[in-house]
């Protein structure tokens, strides 16, 4: 009774999530079209790097079909001092993944979500997460500061927006990575060889 009460309390307030369509540059110089993970990094790259080249750079190691994984790209991230950390035990909590994910108000996330469409056809797809705004595609969500992160339904809902149910039967978060810049060194690929694991 309280589950269902708080979804049609997040479903009944005005304001929260707001689907903008993403209008950044896509990445069409990799060798397939399947870019959701370099899309999702290349929405919460900081400010300090040319987002160009590193895109430039995470498309010549995508392979030539299928989806590009983690460690596809771990050494065109360290190439530009940058790594992917697995941080999932930080958010995928009791209260749910959304929830936790929509406290923070700083950061440089990459999420994985399991898809499942109306065929009952699953795949992996990624989002990245700056504390404010969800970058997919499509769409955008820009994240409320206070309804998406007041209740587990609320955050939930900021995420079901980008998946509607005439289109997908369900979504899942699975693993969470942390973007973070790094020194270039054996050191640290055999730290990120551990941690994407």
């Amino acid at each position: 009774q309280k589950g269902r009460a708080l979804i049609k309390t997040a479903k009944m307030k005005d304001g929260g999530s707001r689907l903008v369509r993403n209008k950044s540059i896509m990445l069409m110089c990799g060798p397939n079209n399947r870019t959701c993970l370099l899309d999702s990094i290349q929405g919460i790259l900081p400010v300090t790097k040319n987002k160009e080249l590193v895109c430039s750079t995470l498309a010549s190691s995508m392979p030539v079909e299928g989806d590009t994984s983690i460690w596809d790209i771990t050494k065109a991230l360290a190439s530009h001092g940058l790594m992917l950390e697995r941080v999932s035990g930080k958010y995928i909590l009791k209260g749910g993944a959304p929830f936790h994910l929509l406290q923070e108000r700083q950061c440089r996330l990459v999420i994985h979500i399991k898809l499942t469409n109306l065929k009952s056809e699953t795949w992996s797809h990624f989002v990245g997460w700056d504390g404010g705004v969800i970058y997919d595609r499509p769409f955008t969500s820009k994240v409320n500061n206070t309804r998406d992160r007041t209740n587990p339904e609320a955050s939930k809902m900021a995420f079901a927006k980008l998946y509607p149910k005439a289109e997908f039967s369900s979504w899942q978060i699975t693993s969470v990575f942390k973007l973070h810049s790094v020194s270039s060194t054996s050191d640290n690929m055999t730290r990120l060889s551990r941690t994407i694991v």
